[in-house]
């Protein structure tokens, strides 16, 4: 990473400085990390939008109906953090105008109420419509409207 991207990388986690951590949990070699709930705030987006796909690495949310959790670590990835904290939701990583989901939305639709309202129905549909669905829900939530005024992409990771 160059000394920019670190200098831009230190811009996102600094812009949540001034919102309330709601918890610290452990990453895999002990190290601390704190966690956000809900960050909506200004200077959160812009950092966001303009950082670059590095210095946005490892930044993670946990998306539900309720909470928008926000960390930044490389080391301590979502399951990690669902043990510490026993919540649950949709998986992301954050970008700079992009959004990463993680496939298990789609391919678990009963485990995402909040995400299909018609469980039945989204386990008859097809993977594609259950995307469609999933970016849907993604685009009508306030939070991540918060943070990307402008709007985002939506891109798939498992």
């Amino acid at each position: 990473m160059t000394g920019e991207s670190a200098l831009k990388l230190g811009r996102v986690v600094l812009s949540l400085a001034s919102a309330n951590i709601d918890r610290q949990v452990r990453d895999r070699h002990g190290g601390r990390c704190a966690v956000w709930r809900n960050p909506c705030l200004r200077e959160f987006a812009r950092a966001i939008q303009v950082s670059d796909h590095l210095t946005c690495a490892g930044l993670r949310g946990l998306l539900s109906d309720d909470d928008f959790f926000v960390w930044q670590s490389d080391d301590l990835p979502h399951a990690e953090f669902e043990r510490q904290t026993n919540l649950g939701g949709t998986r992301l990583a954050l970008r700079s105008g992009l959004i990463l989901v993680n496939h298990e939305t789609t391919v678990f639709p009963d485990c995402f109420p909040y995400v299909f309202r018609n469980i039945a129905a989204a386990c008859q549909s097809d993977i594609d419509q259950r995307c469609d669905e999933v970016i849907f829900w993604l685009r009508r939530n306030e939070r991540l409207r918060a943070i990307y005024p402008e709007g985002f992409k939506v891109e798939w990771y498992s």
